[in-house]
């Protein structure tokens, strides 16, 4: 799959986030709500995360939540490096996670990468 891959295989994906990321634009919910519960929302992020360098952010940051009775998930995407940070939380139970991406350099050792072979 790397083997075959060019700079067009993402255009179209370009194209989608940058109608779906709108400040305010509210997608992916089964009835019209008021209260952006259990739908996908757009804001800016009060505070970006710092993303290294070597990601090649070079843009606007976007925060995409979505926030139910049960759960709630953000995910920042930044132009020029996509998803820097994810953040997961249930309510009711300790499950939770925050990660941030922290290099976009070669992979070094006791890091993996996907074979090319699948």
């Amino acid at each position: 799959m790397y083997d075959r891959w060019e700079d067009t295989t993402a255009t179209p994906a370009d194209t989608l986030l940058l109608e779906l990321l709108r400040e305010e634009a509210m997608w992916g919910t089964d009835a019209p709500r008021q209260d952006e519960l259990y739908s996908w929302v757009v804001h800016r992020p009060d505070r970006p995360p710092a993303v290294p360098a070597s990601c090649g952010a070079s843009g606007a940051a976007y925060q995409v939540s979505l926030r139910t009775m049960s759960d709630h998930q953000v995910v920042i995407w930044m132009e020029g490096a996509g998803i820097v940070a994810y953040l997961f939380g249930h309510h009711g139970t300790p499950a939770w996670a925050d990660v941030v991406l922290m290099d976009c350099g070669a992979p070094t050792e006791g890091r993996t990468r996907p074979s090319k072979g699948g």
